[in-house]
């Protein structure tokens, strides 16, 4: 059984695949896949921008962030790559979103994986089929290239979360004493986060390394060798093959990056977040009289430039007195820093 010519030569517009496939929703795959999170739909579906897995962009830490660790008085601005992406994926409300991150051991779930193999799988067949069908041989290479492409993602994205596995197992077995920690974003929003050191230092501020470098090499290396592959298929192949892949890859960006399925809670086997958000409004004076300071802790605050000076009267004062009363206060802080008077 065969297609016939017609629809094997038929081409009723002129459509640059190649440069929408090489081109278009880099940077939205690297900010999304880059989170290391769970879908059981988009998991195994091909995307556009294969390059950012095969050149590690993913993994990049982004600049911008950061990180003040009050209990300790220390400043990092060396955000690891993933939670980086984690944050700028998140809906957070400017000063009222609070992340606690713990460490816990739950079970891998085959069904969901194996949904994701099923719908990849389902995905892909129809241009592998019709390539077949049609004689197109670059047709079948182009579609080939992307069932393989999704194969190296997993793989790579998977040794990155087993890394973050051990860096988790690691902490739980030191230092497990909570700290104050705010963090900056490069958006201006504030954000608390509430875990201990050992997940600050291990998880938060190293990069996961996998100590399996020339297997991870090794994958990366067939990704862009799956990557060029693919450049010369898409090139040579059918018109009705490149709209559909086209298609394909298009709608399943759109879906990764919509989150589709996304189990965001869930970082590898391991890593816990959840994200709270605060009634009221989002003043940052109220997120941090929900940090609860010690004396030596807003004295690394003014330090940093994050609390005004101490001759800085009016605003002192009026933080006191929210304090002292409720924190509720905090929501009217503006028109109460604006009323107080100035002591003389």
């Amino acid at each position: 059984m065969a297609l016939s010519p017609f629809v094997l030569s038929w081409a009723p517009l002129q459509i640059d695949a190649l440069g929408m496939v090489t081109m278009l929703g880099a940077d939205q795959v690297n900010t999304y896949i880059g989170r290391m999170t769970y879908s059981c739909i988009t998991d195994m579906l091909p995307l556009l921008g294969t390059f950012v897995i095969a050149g590690n962009k993913f993994a990049e830490p982004i600049p911008g962030f950061v990180l003040y660790n009050i209990t300790d008085g220390i400043i990092a601005t060396d955000l690891a790559g993933w939670f980086a992406r984690w944050l700028l994926c998140q809906d957070l409300t400017p000063s009222k979103s609070t992340i606690e991150i713990t460490i816990t051991k739950r079970p891998r779930r085959p069904a969901a994986a194996a949904l994701a193999y099923t719908i990849g799988l389902c995905v892909v067949l129809p241009p592998i089929l019709i390539s077949i069908l049609g004689h197109d041989w670059w047709g079948l290479g182009n579609s080939l290239c992307m069932l393989f492409s999704c194969f190296v993602r997993k793989i790579v994205i998977e040794m990155c979360k087993d890394t973050l596995d051990d860096a988790a197992e690691e902490a739980e077995k030191t230092d497990c004493e909570p700290v104050k920690v705010f963090l900056t974003m490069p958006t201006g929003q504030g954000v608390t986060i509430r875990t201990s050191r050992s997940v600050i230092i291990n998880c938060l501020l190293t990069e996961p390394r996998t100590t399996h470098r020339k297997f991870y090499d090794t994958v990366r290396g067939l990704g862009w060798l799956t990557f060029g592959c693919q450049v010369v298929a898409l090139g040579m192949s059918s018109f009705l093959i490149q709209l559909l892949t086209v298609v394909v890859m298009v709608s399943a960006t759109v879906l990764a990056t919509r989150g589709v399925g996304d189990d965001e809670t869930r970082i590898g086997q391991r890593l816990l977040l959840k994200r709270s958000e605060y009634d009221g409004t989002g003043f940052r004076a109220k997120s941090y009289a929900r940090l609860d300071l010690k004396d030596t802790e807003e004295d690394s605050m003014v330090h940093w430039n994050m609390f005004p000076r101490r001759s800085n009267s009016r605003w002192w004062e009026t933080y006191r007195k929210c304090l002292a009363e409720d924190n509720k206060r905090f929501d009217t802080w503006d028109q109460r820093l604006k009323n107080q008077q100035v002591p003389e």
